[in-house]
C-alpha cells in the first residue's frame, strides 16, 4: 500500500519534535564535563562518566524499537512511548540543577539517557513509518534542520544567560554556575512542551476495532515473563538477520562515532588548556582562578558548539538535492574529511575566529551524519520493522562511545599526560579514517577517475 506524501505542516511537526530531543542532547554535550568537573570530577574520570548516554542508547533503543514495533493503542504505535519518556526526561532535568555530588549527577545522567533515548528512538521510528521512501531524507532532513536548530540555541544558552543575565547562583551550596542551572531547567519545558506538540499534531494509523481486541486478546494470554522471553527473542533474531545496508556501514559507523564522542567529551577541556591556559592536571575545585577559567571555556564551548550545530542545519537543508546529484555515500564520506581536517586545524589555532572557521566544517560533518545514514538505512530496511532495525543501527553509534569511554581516559592520562588538545586530533584522525572508508564504498582509495564500483554501493 503506498504511503500518502507528508505536507509541510507534518514535516515541520516532527522537527519540531527534533528540536526538543536534540535541544536536551545538546545542553548534555555541551556542559555534562563542565558539571562534572564542577562538582569535583577528574579528567581521567570524565569517559566513565560520560558512559550512560551510549549504555542507555545501545540498550533503550532496540527495545523501544521493537516494544513499539508490537504495540496497538487508539492513540497509536510511538506516540504514547514518546509522551511518557518525555515526561520522565522532564522531572530529571528540573532535578539535575539540585546536583550536589558527582554521585547524584551521574544517576541523574543515567536517568535521562534512558529516558531521552526513548523518545528519540520513538521520534525516529514515527518519521519512519509514516514517510514514503521518496520522502525519507527530506523528512530526517526537516529533522536535522530543526534538530539543529534547537541544539544550537542549547549551546548558546549559557554563554546568553551569562553574558545578558546578572545573578546569583539559585542555590548557593551548589557548585554549578548559575546559568548551566537555569539552561537545564529551560531545557526541560522545552522538551516537553515539543513533544505534546508532536503528540498532538501527527497522527498515527489507529488500528480497528477488533484488531485492537485482538492485540488485546493476545497479551492476556501471555504472562510477564514470557512477555519479556518473546521480546528478547525477537531483538536477537532481529539482529541476526540485520540487513546488508546496515552491515556495510558499521566500519564507518565505528570510527566517525568514536570521533565524534572524543569531541563531545573532550572539546571544553581542550579548549581550556590549550587557547585559556588551564594548567594540565590540576584540581578546579576550590581555586577561583581555574573555576573562572573553567567557566569561560564552558560556556564558550557552547558559542563554538552552536556555530556548528547552526551550519549543520544551513548544510541539511542542501543534502537531499546535492544527493540527488553525488551519492549520498560519497556526499558522506566528504563531508567526515571535511570534519576531520578541520578539528586537526583546530589543534594548530587560537583566535576565536579560527576556531569559529573550524567549528564550520565541523557543521558539515554533523549535518551529514545526522541525516545520511538513517535516510540511507531507513530506504532499505522493511517497514514493518523500522523500529527495531533503527534501535540496531543505533547500536553502530553507541558501542563505539562506551569502547571510548573505557579506553581514552587512561589514554588522555597516560599517553597524553593529559593533553586533551591531542585527544581532539585523535578525533580528527577518527574522522579522516571513517571518511575514506565511506568513500571506498563508492570509488577505490587510488581515486582513478571513473573507477565507479557496483550500482549497489549508490542510491
Amino acid at each position: 500500500m503506498r504511503i500518502k506524501p507528508l505536507n509541510l505542516f507534518q514535516l515541520i511537526s516532527l522537527g519540531i519534535c527534533a528540536f526538543g530531543v536534540q535541544f536536551i542532547s545538546s545542553l548534555q554535550m555541551a556542559n555534562t564535563s563542565s558539571v562534572y568537573k564542577f562538582l569535583g570530577a577528574t579528567s581521567s574520570s570524565l569517559p566513565f562518566l560520560w558512559l550512560a548516554a551510549p549504555i542507555t542508547g545501545m540498550i533503550m533503543q532496540p527495545l523501544i524499537g521493537q516494544l513499539s514495533d508490537d504495540t496497538s493503542t487508539r492513540f497509536g504505535k510511538r506516540r504514547p512511548y514518546l509522551l511518557g519518556w518525555a515526561i520522565i526526561t522532564f522531572t530529571c532535568l528540573c532535578l539535575l540543577p539540585f546536583s550536589t555530588t558527582v554521585l547524584m549527577a551521574a544517576l541523574l545522567f543515567w536517568l535521562i539517557g534512558c529516558s531521552l533515548n526513548g523518545c528519540m528512538e520513538s521520534m525516529r521510528a514515527l518519521a519512519g513509518d509514516i514517510a514514503p521512501n521518496e520522502q525519507k531524507t527530506t523528512a530526517f532532513a526537516w529533522q536535522t534542520i530543526l534538530s539543529g536548530i534547537g541544539a544550537a540555541v542549547a549551546a548558546l544558552l549559557p554563554w546568553i544567560l551569562e553574558h545578558f543575565i546578572t545573578a546569583e547562583k539559585i542555590f548557593s551550596y551548589n557548585a554549578l554556575p548559575f546559568a548551566v542551572q537555569l539552561s537545564f531547567f529551560l531545557g526541560a519545558f522545552i522538551l516537553i512542551a515539543c513533544i505534546f506538540w508532536v503528540c498532538w499534531a501527527i497522527q498515527e494509523k489507529v488500528p480497528t476495532h477488533s484488531e485492537l481486541l485482538k492485540k488485546q486478546h493476545q497479551q492476556k494470554k501471555i504472562n510477564f515473563f514470557r512477555l519479556v522471553y518473546h521480546l528478547f527473542q525477537q531483538i536477537f533474531v532481529s539482529i541476526k538477520k540485520t540487513p546488508p545496508v546496515i552491515r556495510r556501514f558499521v566500519p564507518t559507523q565505528i570510527f566517525t562515532w568514536t570521533g565524534i564522542f572524543i569531541i563531545w567529551l573532550y572539546f571544553s577541556m581542550a579548549l581550556a588548556q590549550h587557547v585559556y591556559g588551564l594548567p594540565v592536571g590540576v584540581v578546579v575545585t576550590g581555586n577561583k582562578g581555574f573555576e573562572a577559567i573553567l567557566t569561560e571555556s564552558t560556556v564558550d564551548t557552547g558559542f563554538y558548539f552552536g556555530i556548528y550545530q547552526f551550519v549543520s542545519v544551513l548544510y541539511a537543508m542542501l543534502l537531499p538535492s546535492l544527493s540527488q546529484k553525488i551519492p549520498s555515500r560519497l556526499l558522506h564520506g566528504i563531508s567526515l574529511i571535511i570534519g576531520a581536517l578541520s578539528l586537526i586545524l583546530f589543534s594548530l589555532v587560537h583566535h576565536w575566529l579560527l576556531i569559529s572557521l573550524c567549528m564550520v566544517g565541523v557543521g558539515i560533518m554533523w549535518g551529514s551524519v545526522t541525516v545520511l545514514p538513517v535516510a540511507i538505512v531507513a530506504a532499505e530496511i522493511p517497514r514493518t520493522k523500522m523500529g527495531i532495525y533503527l534501535g540496531i543501527f543505533n547500536i553502530t553509534v553507541t558501542l563505539p562511545q562506551i569502547a571510548v569511554g573505557f579506553l581514552l581516559g587512561p589514554i588522555t592520562a597516560y599517553l597524553f599526560q593529559g593533553h586533551t588538545i591531542y585527544t581532539i586530533i585523535l578525533a580528527g584522525i577518527s574522522l579522516m579514517i571513517g571518511g575514506l572508508l565511506m568513500v571506498q564504498q563508492v570509488i577505490p582509495l587510488n581515486f582513478l577517475p571513473g573507477k565507479i564500483l557496483k550500482k549497489q554501493w549508490q542510491n
